[in-house]
């Protein structure tokens, strides 16, 4: 009975991820495929609570303003949870790799049940300002997908390929394992990788384990991820650095967008922006842009009365607002600049 309940659920679960993506978008509206419409997106994960991930990692990737994505094992971390919590309180994702690094290959539903649900609600426990709703598989052994489902939005592998801008999978997303146990043990081979996700327009997801030999499988130098990061942060307006959570909540809001002009005057545009995701998850901003009317040389952007950033992109001769607006937050008006319903807004902290 069990077996047939958890296959109902992983059909349940691929139909829905099948049917919800269903993006409609209005003429002249385009969505991005990243946020402010760069080329690609690179995480950074870290499995198995290394010592150097907090002493060293956290600090390098705290100093460029990137943000990472920390895949926990619980009963590992009894004196790291201090650390955890300072970590996702500056933005990096605290996220699960099971109570006990258990290798889910042949493990049975109930075992598997405990590890990835108490995991996740231990996580929750420990880090309540954000909820825990990524996996990564221990040893890369995929468990059982109505159970992952049953916990959380997405979960990383590590077939060492890159994902196009939206995964094969979302329950088994491919990653590349890093340093001395894999061929990517050095800037340039982290450089060379992110070439080609720029390339492909697609999601780059690197897996680090030990840094600076600190006692950690596959153990890659910090140095090299210095330079590694120099390198990503001159390329800047091409790429997106993003935690597995947020790569993932974008991807699917943006597939799921329905953007609708509901009226347009001389001076005012009125849009819906909107998805069929559960809004109490799904609340991440989608970056959208609009050839503006001819006789507008500005505009400016707010969602349910209040502004938000947006710019201006020249697109050959046609002029293009860009703006990020989160799905179903409320209704989006684009003011002509000059114009006086613009002075009204509040400005977006």
């Amino acid at each position: 009975m069990k077996a047939i309940f958890t296959s109902l659920t992983t059909l349940v679960f691929i139909l829905t991820s099948v049917v919800s993506n269903a993006q409609k978008v209005d003429s002249p509206y385009e969505v991005g495929a990243w946020p402010g419409f760069r080329d690609a997106t690179v995480s950074y994960t870290f499995d198995d609570g290394c010592a150097n991930q907090f002493t060293k990692a956290i600090p390098l990737f705290d100093e460029f303003g990137y943000k990472i994505t920390l895949y926990t094992v619980v009963n590992w971390s009894v004196n790291n949870w201090s650390k955890l919590q300072s970590a996702a309180s500056n933005g990096h994702e605290v996220a699960s790799h099971t109570l006990s690094h258990l290798k889910l290959t042949g493990v049975s539903l109930d075992k598997q049940l405990l590890e990835l649900q108490n995991s996740r609600l231990e996580i929750d426990k420990k880090i309540p300002n954000a909820k825990c709703l990524t996996f990564a598989y221990p040893n890369c052994a995929v468990g059982d997908y109505g159970i992952v489902s049953q916990n959380y939005i997405s979960a990383r592998g590590c077939q060492g390929f890159i994902e196009g801008n939206t995964p094969k999978d979302f329950l088994n997303v491919s990653s590349l394992v890093c340093g001395t146990q894999s061929n990517l043990k050095t800037a340039e081979s982290l450089n060379d990788k992110i070439t080609s996700v720029i390339g492909s327009k697609g999601w780059l997801v690197f897996l680090f384990h030990g840094i600076d030999e600190d006692g950690g499988y596959s153990s890659f130098s910090s140095a090299e991820m210095r330079k590694n990061l120099e390198y990503v942060q001159n390329i800047d307006s091409k790429l997106w650095v993003a935690t597995f959570l947020d790569a993932t909540l974008y991807v699917r809001e943006r597939n799921t967008a329905n953007i609708q002009e509901l009226s347009i005057t001389p001076k005012l545009i009125r849009v819906s922006v909107t998805d069929t995701l559960d809004n109490s998850i799904y609340k991440y901003p989608v970056s959208f842009r609009r050839v503006l009317p001819k006789d507008w040389s500005e505009a400016e952007v707010s969602q349910n009365g209040i502004a938000i950033p947006s710019k201006l992109i020249a697109d050959g001769i046609a002029r293009k607002l860009q703006f990020d607006a989160v799905p179903d937050a409320g209704e989006v008006k684009i003011v002509k600049r000059g114009h006086t319903g613009a002075s009204h807004l509040k400005r977006k902290k």
